[in-house]
């Protein structure tokens, strides 16, 4: 087993992510699933570029728990997608339904319990006028308040953890890591 406590001296308290990819060897793509998905902690700063701040110890903590079990971090162990006679759909199976909504739930914590369009469009990565469209539909429920209308965080909850909200024609940047993190929580919580 490596020892990687060298890495202390060459490196600063906390790295970017280009810095992370280096250390591991890992590529770009495999650098920012890790991230994202929070098999890494990391801070993010919302920017657009040279967004994560990573500490030393947690990459030093990552790169041995990959040499004790190397396929807990394969990209491979986390489709997000799987190939259906229909086309493709998410990983999420009905009967994880519930399990879905339970850490929907905690990623929801910073979001107020009643949620205009405009909030959930940033929880989701969806454009308001989406969320508009699924309230119209009849497949989001909500509480009318003219002109605007107020989801509450459980009708979303619904809404996000059932076929219709899994099942998107398209899907976001930000929605595809919510399912990624669900993967990544669900391998580490199972019992």
């Amino acid at each position: 087993m490596n020892d990687f406590k060298h890495l202390l001296k060459q490196y600063p308290e906390y790295i970017t992510k280009e810095q992370f990819r280096i250390i591991a060897h890992i590529s770009k793509q495999t650098a920012r699933f890790l991230l994202t998905c929070g098999l890494i902690p990391c801070q993010h700063s919302g920017k657009k570029t040279r967004c994560y701040k990573i500490k030393l110890t947690d990459v030093i903590d990552y790169l041995e728990s990959r040499e004790q079990c190397p396929a807990l971090y394969s990209p491979s162990n986390y489709p997000l997608f799987k190939e259906v006679t229909t086309g493709r759909r998410l990983a999420v199976n009905p009967e994880e339904y519930p399990l879905l909504r339970e850490y929907l739930l905690t990623t929801l914590a910073d979001y107020p319990d009643a949620m205009f369009p405009e909030d959930v469009a940033r929880y989701t990565g969806f454009q308001s006028a989406s969320v508009r469209s699924w309230a119209n539909n009849g497949k989001l429920k909500y509480i009318p308040f003219p002109p605007m209308i107020i989801v509450p965080k459980e009708y979303l909850l619904d809404f996000l953890a059932s076929k219709d909200g899994l099942n998107r024609r398209s899907r976001t940047v930000v929605f595809n890591d919510l399912i990624n993190g669900f993967l990544v929580w669900k391998l580490k919580h199972r019992k």
